[in-house]
């Protein structure tokens, strides 16, 4: 069982939003949940592997995940339009932070990008 837990939940309402500069805009609710017996500062991170130029934003510093309880963070991720290639791609959120005694504890998740049709 893992001791730091990540639930992702992509917006329904809108899918994606373009933005002004052209970019597509998705907005996800990361719920991070501590099993351990302290607090734990922890970093929120996407991997941008299939799409260039994504932007993450709304978790660029530590946010602290209080124990026993789930801390809820809206992250924005954005995408240039010209970068997207199908209309949903796999994306992979990951939550790491250590302990006191500098243990690593890390939770991926996996959701989807989506834009509009190509």
């Amino acid at each position: 069982m893992e001791s730091l837990e990540l639930k992702v939940l992509h917006a329904r309402q809108p899918l994606f939003v373009i933005q002004s500069d052209g970019t597509i805009q998705n907005r996800y609710t990361l719920k991070v949940l501590n099993k351990m017996n302290e607090d734990m500062k922890v970093t929120i991170s996407v991997d941008n592997d299939g799409y260039k130029g994504l932007i993450m934003k709304g978790a660029e510093k530590q946010i602290v995940a209080t124990h026993g309880t789930v801390t809820a963070v809206t992250i924005f991720v954005k995408v240039p339009r010209k970068n997207l290639t199908v209309k949903s791609q796999p994306i992979m959120f990951t939550v790491e932070g250590k302990d006191a005694d500098g243990t690593l504890y890390q939770s991926d998740r996996e959701s989807v990008f989506i834009g509009p049709k190509r």
